[in-house]
């Protein structure tokens, strides 16, 4: 079954596996080398990545691609730290901020699938001590779309201690008063998802969200070891640092120890390029393996979510993206953005981070992407080698 009619009819199979190497990468999982019929794609791409840190544009960057369920390009390039001898692999971990909400959202997903969790469900059903504020109508699914109603920031003045602090948070989320009817308006949840929808998981599974979202996705999709929403001891020496260079947010925080180490999963993910695709293989089943969500699950991920406002202005061209088309600028399923053209939006699907970290499946392209960096994109237009990449992809 073609990969193009997964989205229309409810089914996710791709036939083709992927092309293994010998041994075992730094992580203690399997080593894979790309395909040989990419061999000119994966040299264009190390160029990229090697005359970026040459000219000091970046420090230190990954890239990792599949096409057809193969592996096309694992590169890499760059130190640990500015200016350092020790040279990354692609076994090293960076900051992802957001770019970790969709492993994160899979988890709830999976544990809908396993009837733990109801999207209709509303939140405070698991967790009591949301009802005030006029929250009680607020539900699963109003959460994982970004329609809650409810702020994206954290409070004004918490402290790193405090944002590390899961109970801190959750309390402080279930004191938050709605700034919207839940579900009539699109609000990017980004700081906040973490414990709203964190919460009712942890309730939920009974257990950590940490321990929640290894058993639903890190250890099914074989992703332990390049994935983490809190590094471990073991794994804090593969952390590169980041810079933020003159980006208009601060990445930085990242460096420190207690920020790695905590489970904030809306922004604290720590991951290599190769984790982050192959969770996205994994999740549309590209290796050939039953896919980590159901066909009905993965359409509503990759299918949009819109209020019956939002709906009313689509029909009627009142809502226009920064490309002139009739779109929203954000576009969300459940747990994903959706970037394709308008009214094919989950033909790619996926999700960006602070400082330029991304993974995305193209489905048309048949492409699934995943790039870290440790300089801010947003820092100079030599900093941002995304398109560069693409472009010598041929995409």
């Amino acid at each position: 079954m073609r990969i193009r009619h997964f989205l229309r009819i409810s089914a996710v199979v791709l036939a083709s596996a992927f092309t293994c190497g010998l041994g075992l990468a730094a992580n203690g999982e399997s080593a894979q080398r790309p395909a040989e019929k990419y061999a000119a794609m994966q040299a264009a791409v190390q160029k990229i990545l090697d005359d970026a840190v040459a000219s000091g544009a970046q420090t230190a960057v990954q890239c990792c691609a599949y096409i057809d369920g193969e592996l096309a390009v694992d590169a890499w390039a760059g130190t640990y730290e500015k200016g350092g001898d020790r040279k990354i692999d692609g076994d090293s971990l960076f900051p992802i901020y957001s770019t970790g909400k969709p492993i994160f959202a899979t988890a709830v997903n999976r544990a809908v699938e396993m009837g733990k969790m109801d999207y209709d469900a509303k939140i405070c059903q698991l967790w009591p001590e949301f009802a005030r504020n006029g929250k009680e109508g607020v539900r699963l699914r109003h959460v994982i779309t970004h329609h809650s109603g409810l702020q994206g920031g954290v409070n004004g003045g918490t402290t790193d201690e405090q944002y590390c602090d899961w109970k801190y948070m959750t309390n402080q989320c279930a004191g938050f008063k709605l700034l919207c009817p839940p579900g009539t308006k699109a609000q990017y949840l980004s700081r906040t998802y973490a414990w709203l929808l964190g919460e009712p998981l942890s309730r939920a599974m009974k257990m950590p969200v940490r321990d929640a979202i290894t058993q639903l996705v890190l250890k099914p999709a074989g992703i332990e070891g390049s994935f983490y929403f809190g590094v471990d001891s073991a794994a804090l020496n593969r952390c590169v640092t980041v810079y933020n260079g003159n980006g208009k947010y601060d990445i930085e925080k990242m460096n420190l120890e207690i920020h790695r180490r905590a489970c904030v999963p809306s922004s604290n993910a720590m991951a290599s390029a190769r984790g982050i695709a192959k969770f996205y293989v994994r999740l549309t089943g590209m290796d050939g393996k039953p896919p980590l969500l159901k066909p009905e699950t993965l359409k509503a991920v990759t299918t949009p979510y819109f209020s019956e406002s939002e709906s009313g202005k689509l029909k009627s061209g009142g809502m226009h993206g920064g490309d002139g088309e009739s779109r929203p600028k954000l576009v969300f399923g459940y747990g994903c953005f959706l970037t394709g053209k308008a009214p094919n939006y989950g033909d790619v699907f996926g999700q960006g981070g602070l400082g330029g970290s991304s993974g995305s499946v193209d489905v048309k392209k048949r492409l699934v992407f995943a790039y870290t960096c440790a300089v801010n994109s947003d820092s100079s237009p030599e900093s941002n080698l995304g398109w560069r990449i693409r472009k010598a992809m041929g995409l």
